[in-house]
């Protein structure tokens, strides 16, 4: 955020808050001449809103119906297919959704909705749980909100699951392949050094 004397003020995601609120919590403190250090919002108060939000609020009665019949049925549908991947000796079946929420909560809320919100935290922690630990995060289309949580996540990412190798490459017009290329082989070349 470009304040009107000109200072940038940014934000960066967290377990709680998204890279915007989180802009905008430390311009407010910016302007009142408030340490970055001190919390404007304490924890107590934003954990009862995110669970309020992502728990309760934005369904119908008959949304929470659907949705408590979806995931079932969507894994009862899936089934077939996830029979197979199980009795392959190369692929692993789907993992649930709730559990793949459960893997991000450690870095970001489940109420961050940004671009792929929490689920791209989710897949890539999926993946280093899975033994997968060399990961190409693509960004499509300079989607801002997608690029800023993936990117936003990766370095607490690497802190919790030390083995991983994570590169985000960027795939939009403006983006030099030799440059995307080049971050690829950077990342193989760290994933043979391993």
């Amino acid at each position: 955020i470009e304040l009107p004397d000109g200072t940038i003020v940014t934000g960066k995601t967290t377990d709680l808050l998204g890279p915007l609120s989180a802009a905008l919590l430390n311009a407010l403190k910016v302007l009142g001449h408030i340490d970055q250090s001190f919390n404007l919002v304490s924890r107590l108060a934003i954990e009862p809103i995110q669970t309020l939000k992502t728990e309760y609020l934005g369904r119908s009665w008959t949304g929470k119906y659907t949705s408590a019949l979806g995931n079932p049925g969507l894994r009862l549908f899936q089934k077939p297919a996830a029979d197979a991947l199980k009795a392959s000796a190369r692929f692993t079946p789907p993992m649930a959704i709730e559990h793949i929420a459960e893997l991000a909560k450690p870095f970001l809320s489940i109420g961050n909705q940004y671009g792929e919100g929490w689920f791209l935290c989710g897949e890539m922690a999926e993946l280093l749980e899975s033994g997968v630990n060399n990961i190409v995060c693509i960004q499509p289309f300079g989607c801002l909100p997608n690029h800023v949580v993936g990117k936003g996540v990766i370095k607490q990412m690497k802190k919790a699951y030390p083995q991983a190798n994570i590169a985000a490459i960027d795939y939009d017009p403006g983006a030099s392949e030799v440059n995307q290329l080049n971050r690829i082989k950077l990342m193989m070349t760290q994933a043979r050094m391993k």
